[in-house]
């Protein structure tokens, strides 16, 4: 694991979610109960998909450190959809509020000076799943240091499709367009999924077995 990353284990309330540690810190998928502690160095909350194991404390964050949150701007349905959003599968039906900013495929969050995400639109979990590549810069050039794939990609399966606003088709093409991605990027890079443990690039393409029948 980066050390730039701090990676925080599912467990039955929540996915993974993830810090990334610049002069600030940012946290992905906001689904566990808020920390005073990682509160005091946050600047900024984001989400992988607007699925309730991801985002159920969102609420609580942004209240508690008046930070903005961003999510996908074609999950902007599951805000107030309790079917789609999970949060009724988890017996918790919930409607949330607009977020601060809704992103969309190929844009690049500045973080802050030296630290970028790019955003890969990855359907097929949800219609606005999601995969970030994590830039930091490095001397004087950017170089990636991990990919966050979300519910797309896990080390050995992918997400499920058989949710509310899923579909088996967006699932293919996104894992097609990822597999372009992956080729182009360092092969030990780690990537950091929504579920299980992190691996790297190249464990994929040997031991994933969606990834090697598109291969």
């Amino acid at each position: 694991m980066q050390n730039n990353i701090t990676y925080i284990p599912e467990s039955w309330t929540h996915a993974n979610s993830y810090i990334i540690h610049g002069e600030k810190d940012y946290l992905i998928d906001p689904s566990i109960p808020f920390d005073p502690e990682i509160a005091k160095n946050l600047n900024g909350i984001i989400a992988t998909h607007f699925h309730y194991d991801h985002i159920s404390q969102v609420e609580k964050w942004r209240k508690e450190t008046g930070l903005d949150f961003s999510m996908p701007e074609t999950d902007i349905p599951l805000l107030t959809d309790t079917e789609a959003n999970c949060s009724q599968m988890f017996g918790d039906p919930t409607t949330y509020p607009a977020a601060d900013h809704y992103y969309n495929d190929l844009e690049i969050i500045e973080l802050e000076e030296g630290l970028k995400l790019t955003i890969y639109h990855t359907p097929g979990h949800s219609p606005g799943c999601s995969c970030l590549l994590v830039d930091m810069k490095e001397d004087a050039d950017f170089k990636p240091i991990a990919l966050i794939s979300g519910d797309t990609l896990f080390s050995n399966s992918i997400g499920r499709m058989d949710l509310k606003g899923g579909s088996e088709s967006a699932m293919k093409k996104s894992l097609l367009r990822l597999i372009d991605i992956m080729r182009g990027l360092p092969q030990d890079l780690t990537v950091l999924p929504g579920h299980g443990s992190p691996f790297r690039i190249q464990d994929a393409f040997r031991m994933n077995p969606y990834i090697i029948q598109l291969t």
